[in-house]
């Protein structure tokens, strides 16, 4: 899978990785490019080599079991492919100029103001500076990104697409709770109210994404934010509260 997410550019391919290495990309923060072998090796213990990264990998053994459970291939698959996906974020028009098979899009807002917005059929208040109110009615943004991929066509034939969202909204949290949003975010979590909000908007997003065959890029930057702070299994959160429907 390639795309451009925050940023960065990522490279991955389901497999075995080989080498790892990290690049600028258009001034932004550093990016890790993994490249990623396509086949398994066969049983037995090898090193492999990425000329790119002009590096050898830590031998690996595999079993000779691991064919089996893939149904008899030694092909690893991703979102239901063998092979590399390629997209990002752009035009309608530029996603039908070549066989690309991701398209890209970044979710970022305050969550919803209350429950009340989920079930509504309109947005109103122009102010209100959600994500689910790009459209109306609520939510409805995802539902016809995802329609529009699944719709794809390439040179006259039909070729579906998948959607690839980046959800970034803690750090909005910390900008609710009166502080830095950078590192405020980490504090939030221990905010039931706050959480509460997270976590309700998170299942309503999934709930748009339905059945959809869909890539989620959970939360970019947030990870490092909390390594900032120590021992992420220090932090608290008030997770179960927040949620006791789900994270009970």
């Amino acid at each position: 899978m390639m795309a451009v997410v925050a940023g960065s550019v990522v490279v991955v391919d389901a497999g075995q990785a080989s080498a790892r290495t990290t690049v600028g990309y258009a001034g932004s923060p550093t990016a890790t490019i993994a490249r990623v072998s396509t086949t398994q090796a066969p049983s037995g213990t090898s090193p492999s080599t990425d000329p790119a990264a002009g590096a050898t990998s830590t031998p690996t053994t595999v079993a000779s079991s691991s064919a089996a459970s893939t149904g008899g291939g030694s092909t690893k698959r991703f979102m239901g492919s063998s092979t590399v996906l390629i997209g990002g974020g752009m035009s309608d028009a530029s996603a039908a100029a070549a066989p690309f098979d991701l398209r890209y899009a970044y979710l970022v807002s305050r969550p919803a103001p209350s429950s009340d917005y989920y079930s509504a059929s309109g947005c109103k208040g122009a102010s209100i500076n959600w994500w689910g109110c790009w459209n109306s009615p609520p939510g409805s943004y995802v539902t016809s990104r995802d329609a529009v991929v699944a719709k794809a066509t390439y040179k006259g034939k039909r070729r579906p697409q998948k959607m690839l969202w980046t959800w970034f909204m803690l750090h909005q949290l910390g900008d609710m709770a009166g502080t830095d949003g950078t590192t405020g975010a980490v504090g939030a979590l221990n905010r039931a109210d706050l959480l509460t909000l997270y976590m309700n908007d998170y299942r309503f997003f999934l709930r748009k994404v339905g059945k959809s065959h869909d890539a989620i890029d959970l939360e970019p930057d947030f990870w490092g934010f909390a390594r900032s702070q120590g021992d992420l299994n220090k932090i608290p959160a008030k997770v179960s509260s927040a949620n006791p429907r789900d994270c009970g």
